[in-house]
């Protein structure tokens, strides 16, 4: 299952918006012989020409049992033809 919010701020900044973003995720597996993952997502979007292009900035952090946590950086573009 996943949880997810985020918000379009009111104005804009040049030809876009801000839309900040947070989500929480778990995969939980059929077997009780495997370890859940658990994945936290934060980040912002620019949001321009009412949703026909994004930019896209986020981090996040994955963990699974005992092993070390994963952390990323991603960096989008979305373009609306």
């Amino acid at each position: 299952y996943f949880v997810t919010g985020s918000w379009l701020l009111n104005g804009t900044q040049g030809p876009g918006t801000l839309q900040p973003k947070i989500r929480y995720q778990e995969l939980l597996p059929s077997s009780d012989a495997l370890e859940g993952t658990t994945r936290i997502d934060g980040g912002v979007d620019y949001v321009i020409t009412g949703h026909n292009a994004r930019i896209s900035f986020s981090v996040s952090q994955t963990s699974s049992g005992d092993a070390p946590a994963v952390n990323a950086v991603d960096l989008g573009l979305q373009v609306q033809l």
